[in-house]
């Protein structure tokens, strides 16, 4: 069981009351009691609010995207700052400003809009580096030997893996071809959605011919029944 509060468990508290969890189940996800919850929730206003965030009811089509949970979950200063970081990329002396302003608020500060750099770059961990002028070696650094900023990375890198996850899924839903397929082979393979079929003719020379039957100009039915009609081909030659 946990006894000590973790910054990424802000991150799961609020989805886990987004997807409808009562506290006490929450409790049980981040492996703490309910009284020690309910002892977090009434000394820490933030996690309190990634509760209130997570059940907050949206118009359809107005959800919050978690690059704005994470944008909302930063302090009104850290907001601040991340403004004034963009105003100052563009001005001639900028790298030199947005340096006298981080150099201010210290590690945790990178730390944290770091984070919110990589949902807005798409995980791009370079570019989230230069914009906030830290070096690769410092990044290794932390991931080596900072255990919390290791974990908040492998907790966002988790929820973006989710992300991803989900937006494939509304797209599978909405019929889209090319993701379904790329569903069925690698979620189906178990069932003979294979991206290739191998042949092989035996006499006096050895060939292998590789057909991949998703590269057919046919549709998804067509496509399995040819699997099935080579699988059955094959086993009756196998069995001659």
């Amino acid at each position: 069981m946990a006894n000590k509060f973790k910054r990424t468990m802000y991150v799961t508290t609020y989805e886990l009351a987004r997807d409808g969890m009562t506290d006490a189940k929450i409790a049980s996800a981040l492996g703490v009691n309910k009284v020690t919850f309910y002892r977090w929730k009434a000394e820490d206003p933030a996690l309190a609010d990634a509760l209130e965030r997570g059940r907050k009811r949206r118009a359809p089509g107005d959800e919050q995207t978690f690059r704005e949970y994470i944008f909302d979950h930063l302090s009104p200063e850290l907001r601040d700052l991340w403004n004034e970081i963009n105003r100052c990329e563009n001005e001639e002396n900028g790298i030199e400003r947005i340096e006298a302003l981080l150099a201010q608020h210290g590690k945790y500060a990178r730390q944290h809009l770091f984070i919110y750099a990589l949902t807005q770059s798409m995980f791009n961990v370079s570019q989230s580096l230069r914009k906030l002028l830290i070096s690769r070696k410092t990044y290794e650094n932390w991931i080596a030997n900072d255990p919390d900023f290791a974990e908040l990375m492998d907790e966002i890198h988790w929820h973006k893996k989710n992300y991803f996850e989900a937006r494939g899924m509304d797209r599978i839903a909405a019929g889209d071809t090319a993701v379904i397929l790329h569903a069925l082979k690698t979620q189906c393979r178990d069932r003979g959605w294979n991206e290739k079929i191998e042949i092989e003719h035996t006499g006096t020379v050895t060939n292998e011919h590789a057909i991949n039957i998703l590269d057919l100009d046919l549709d998804v039915t067509t496509k399995k029944a040819v699997l099935e009609a080579l699988r059955a081909k094959l086993a009756e030659e196998g069995g001659s």
